[in-house]
């Protein structure tokens, strides 16, 4: 049974929710939530430019840099504050399901 809310279409809208209890709190916790890895296809290679940013990327590739986090899933090690120039990212497309 969900008990805390998460929006739809949320990256956490799969992830079980449970209750933690401490002395006399009470809160609502996120199990964390299983990333795959693997590059789909149809995904595209982006080359790091000077301007980058990941927010940027996001929008120029889905039309809105809300999607950052998914570009991240898929190039583990990257550090979104510190995008090197040259850098090499996968670029998946969003999945419609």
């Amino acid at each position: 049974m969900k008990i805390m809310s998460v929006f739809e279409g949320s990256r956490y809208e799969k992830v079980f929710v449970y209750t933690r209890r401490f002395r006399d709190f009470v809160r609502n916790t996120l199990t964390f939530r299983e990333i795959d890895r693997a590059v789909p296809a149809g995904s595209i290679l982006h080359t790091v430019t000077e301007t980058d940013r990941i927010d940027n990327i996001s929008y120029q590739y889905y039309g809105t840099p809300d999607y950052w986090w998914y570009i991240l899933d898929k190039n583990p090690g990257v550090d979104p504050l510190d995008l090197p120039v040259g850098k090499q990212l996968w670029i998946p497309p969003i999945s419609q399901g």
